[in-house]
């Protein structure tokens, strides 16, 4: 048997799986030395349910230690499951490393196709972040420019956007494009962020924002928040404490 790796901390008010969708957006709270113990532990599973022998639809069980909690899944659902997961932990890490969710984004996405064979749907946010990720490797420009561009038409025209993902996935579309030297689209996007933020000045704390936007890994101007428009609306936040998630204003 299987048993999925658990974390344990005040900040999640005690105990929970670590593929608990809650986990990701929390994980830049936890202590560096935790983090790092978190993501570990769930690439050291995913190595472990890898090698089970057998094929993608080869049941394993699988259950929580110190718990009758478990039962019976298939081997490609249960890393699904898991890659998910890590992808969603590299791209909360400080500084992200998203580009090497690729292998797993590219599993997720298949199991999609795999599941609904008879849809021309697509598993959008899995797919942003493939985008992302193609883009911060930097192997292929032209390659995650069509993924990026095409995931962010079929996320603006589903029936439940995630404004989060999409702000995120377009703020790495902008950088890649005036790494292209594509001056004038890149100006497009930025302008297509700043709006969005302007028009929505409560949809989120201006902290969040700026993470969205922001990649440290990357050094020069940041061209979405350079600008005056951007700098009236940020001008009171002074610090951000990213343990406690909160802004601390003028």
């Amino acid at each position: 048997m299987l048993y999925f790796p658990t974390v344990t901390s005040d900040l999640i008010g005690g105990s929970t799986i670590i593929v608990n969708e809650q986990l990701p957006s929390l994980l830049e709270r936890f202590p560096p030395d935790e983090r790092k113990v978190i993501v570990g532990d769930l690439e050291k599973f995913i190595k472990e349910v890898e090698a089970v022998d057998g094929t993608g639809s080869t049941n394993i069980h699988v259950g929580i230690k110190n718990s009758n909690s478990g039962g019976d899944f298939q081997k490609d659902h249960v890393l699904e499951k898991t890659y998910w997961q890590l992808a969603m932990f590299y791209r909360y890490l400080k500084p992200t490393r998203i580009a090497e969710a690729i292998p797993a984004l590219q599993f997720v996405i298949s199991i999609y196709k795999k599941c609904n064979p008879n849809t021309t749907d697509v598993d959008v946010v899995p797919t942003l972040y493939l985008g992302v990720a193609l883009a911060k490797a930097g192997e292929n420009d032209e390659e995650a420019l069509n993924v990026l561009e095409q995931a962010l038409r079929d996320a603006d025209s589903s029936p439940r956007p995630s404004p989060k993902n999409s702000l995120w996935a377009r703020a790495h579309l902008s950088r890649l494009l005036r790494k292209m030297k594509k001056t004038s689209e890149a100006e497009q996007v930025e302008a297509l962020i700043r709006n969005w933020i302007l028009f929505h000045p409560y949809a989120m704390p201006p902290s969040e924002f700026l993470d969205l936007v922001t990649d440290e890994t990357v050094s020069g101007t940041n061209h979405i928040l350079n600008h005056p428009d951007m700098k009236d609306t940020f001008a009171n936040v002074i610090f951000e404490d990213r343990r406690a998630g909160v802004a601390i204003f003028r």
